[in-house]
């Protein structure tokens, strides 16, 4: 599954509370911005429908001058500037925005405000502080049909708790194959063996559930010889790892080999276990046709043996070559040194 995380962040403030920050006060919160997570704080600070006033906003920056802070003012955040932090006073006017690199905090106790603003683009964040200063990630997860935000509480030093990753009851579309020893699948238990199993405890630990459907042509991802289109979306392999690039599935889950065509197209977890690679070769004398003397070397094929064979003639007058030069060199230097003796 790969997931696209588009965040940003904001601090909305509400008005009464605003008008109560004094001068010091507000210098105080931006100072504590640092302390809780560095990213909550850049040199240009925009404030957007903020109820201050000019005295307060010239001794903020009087204040930060020797930290190159650039304090502004905005009406709206209809078009925020990248790589700055944007405080929001008030309720944005527009839900979604566009801009990238852009740090946006919310300061308020409407938890759905912060979960229904969306900033599209790239390394954006978004957090929330309510009134008693706890402070919350907005994240999202996203799956092939759904999408899911919730806010994930941080520390005052901004680090993040030990919950681990809560996907709040996400649906994710899998895709499997059955193999014995590897994976089994029944509509009422659910997945098992060892990769079943695995993925059972994921799905309790991160709490998602899933709909379960097979590979649509029985195939693990082999790479096809000219790419297709498949809904929308350009397919460049057979089965799951096909069902991946095409949007059917979010996960595929099966005794899957790592290859570098399909590292290109999905994203690997970590390794399970390890498999051993056997060469099983034909008893001697067994099978046909096949003589004793010769069963040692049908195991290769003729292309192989025929290489086998040039590289040990090349190599051999490679040896040869070099052993004739190097006696001249050894007779050469004898020459000399008996010459100047």
């Amino acid at each position: 599954m790969v997931i696209k995380n588009s965040f940003a962040i904001f601090i909305l403030i509400f008005t009464n509370q605003v008008a109560g920050f004094t001068t010091d006060e507000w210098v105080k919160y931006f100072d504590s911005l640092r302390t809780i997570d560095p990213l909550l704080y850049n040199s240009v600070i925009y404030m957007v429908d903020c109820n201050t006033t000019d005295e307060t906003l010239s001794m903020i920056n009087d204040f930060y001058t020797s930290k190159r802070l650039n304090l502004k003012i905005a009406r709206s955040v209809l078009s925020p500037p990248q790589e700055s932090t944007i405080i929001v006073c008030n309720q944005p006017d527009k839900g979604v925005i566009q801009t990238t690199h852009t740090t946006f905090i919310f300061l308020t106790d409407n938890t759905t405000i912060p979960l229904s603003f969306e900033a599209n683009g790239y390394n954006n964040t978004k957090y929330l502080i309510n009134s008693q200063f706890d402070i919350f990630q907005v994240v999202y997860h996203k799956a092939t049909f759904d999408k899911v935000s919730f806010l994930k509480p941080l520390d005052l030093t901004g680090k993040k708790t030990e919950s681990g990753v809560d996907l709040q009851g996400l649906e994710l579309t899998v895709g499997y194959i059955e193999y014995e020893g590897y994976l089994t699948y029944n509509k009422s238990t659910g997945f098992d063996l060892k990769f079943g199993k695995l993925f059972e405890i994921m799905k309790k630990q991160m709490n998602f559930t899933y709909k379960a459907i097979p590979s649509k042509d029985g195939g693990y991802g082999s790479l096809l010889a000219k790419p297709i289109k498949f809904n929308g979306h350009e397919v460049t392999h057979t089965g799951l790892i096909g069902m991946l690039e095409g949007k059917e599935i979010d996960v595929g889950l099966a005794d899957l080999s790592y290859t570098y065509s399909r590292s290109q197209k999905a994203d690997f977890g970590g390794m399970m276990m390890l498999q051993r690679t056997i060469l099983i070769v034909k008893k001697i004398g067994a099978g046909g046709d096949d003589y004793k003397y010769w069963a040692f070397f049908t195991v290769l094929f003729k292309d192989v043996w025929g290489a086998y064979l040039v590289s040990a003639v090349v190599f051999s007058l490679f040896t040869f070559v070099l052993t004739l030069f190097a006696l001249r060199i050894i007779h050469l230097i004898f020459l000399i040194k008996h010459l100047l003796l």
